[in-house]
């Protein structure tokens, strides 16, 4: 699965994604079983990787001629695009809102 997120609910690959970055899955076995935390993998192989979208911004490097992943970096977007979207719009709808909001018991 060289080129393609091994991740099972993603499967972005390069041929069709040419701007985004893949990455290996580790060698550091406490860094690698926190991937297979992640991604639910049963087992992990060599040749496995994801792509950008599973991880925060700031852990990548990309002023290199290709994206680097930082050291120890750990996937945590299933979907960061969708994640994010939901998660921000639910902050700001708390902080909006939360002084409006009666709880009735």
């Amino acid at each position: 699965m060289v080129g393609v997120c091994a991740l099972a609910s993603c499967k972005k690959n390069k041929k069709e994604h040419k701007n985004y970055a893949f990455f290996m899955v580790p060698k550091d076995p406490d860094i690698r079983r926190q991937w297979q935390e992640f991604a639910k993998w049963r087992e992990v192989k060599d040749y496995y990787c994801l792509c950008e979208e599973h991880f925060l911004d700031e852990e990548i490097y990309k002023r290199h001629p290709r994206p680097l992943l930082k050291k120890n970096s750990v996937p945590r977007y299933l979907k960061k695009s969708v994640y994010c979207n939901f998660e921000l719009n639910y902050l700001r709808f708390k902080e909006q809102y939360s002084s409006d909001i009666i709880i009735i018991t």
